[in-house]
């Protein structure tokens, strides 16, 4: 995992390849650096071998460990503290992902403007798409 000193760091954790890979080109290009696990325990892996990134964007509705596992097995973790930003395309509510824990919240479908204005309001980095 890249260093949390820039800010611009993101773990992209969903198990739909494309929609992962469309995430990462548009955080790369607005200069994030990025990883990108397909499922929670990849993304578990990924916490707990290197340093933490700044944000983690999560898919909440996944096989194995869907989202909402994965926020209660973070909890006590040296990682814990890494604010989570939810993307979902189910029923969950920016309610019920703050109850959770959750910094942020995504309903899919969202576009990039969205994306990097929820970036910028739970990391406060800069959003390039303000004007």
């Amino acid at each position: 995992m890249p260093s949390p000193s820039s800010g611009k760091s993101v773990l992209v954790v969903d198990d739909n390849a494309l929609a992962r890979s469309t995430l990462v080109k548009i955080l790369e290009s607005a200069d994030f650096e990025v990883h990108d696990a397909p499922d929670a325990y990849v993304a578990l892996y990924l916490l707990a071998s290197g340093p933490p990134p700044n944000v983690i964007l999560l898919d909440i509705m996944m096989p194995g460990m869907d989202g909402e596992r994965f926020l209660d097995w973070r909890k006590g973790m040296p990682f814990g503290s890494v604010p989570v930003i939810v993307t979902t395309g189910g029923p969950m509510t920016r309610e019920e992902a703050t109850a959770q824990g959750c910094a942020g919240f995504l309903k899919k479908p969202f576009d990039r403007s969205e994306l990097l204005a929820e970036l910028s309001r739970v990391v406060g980095t800069p959003n390039p798409v303000a004007h």
